[in-house]
């Protein structure tokens, strides 16, 4: 499900999270995706400690056009503003 990173146990969220694809990333064999620019509007569900967004938040700011597959080989690694 979308959501941000966000961690309840720790005492601020986080502004970055490092992916490493420990195997090669795809869209065939379920890459991890991001929302363009979305780290812009900040915490969009403060009311949920790990930032999951309710279906009527999905529906209003995620646009199929803003979503990028993280395509990574074995190895590389992914910075993400959170």
């Amino acid at each position: 499900p979308w959501h941000q990173d966000r961690w309840q146990w720790l005492d601020r969220d986080p502004l970055l999270t490092v992916y490493t694809a420990l195997d090669a990333a795809s869209p065939a064999n379920g890459c991890v995706q991001v929302v363009r620019a979305s780290h812009k509007r900040g915490v969009i569900n403060p009311g949920h400690p790990s930032g999951f967004l309710t279906p009527e938040q999905v529906s209003d700011i995620i646009k199929d056009e803003d979503i990028v597959d993280l395509t990574l080989e074995e190895g590389d690694v992914a910075l993400i503003h959170n």
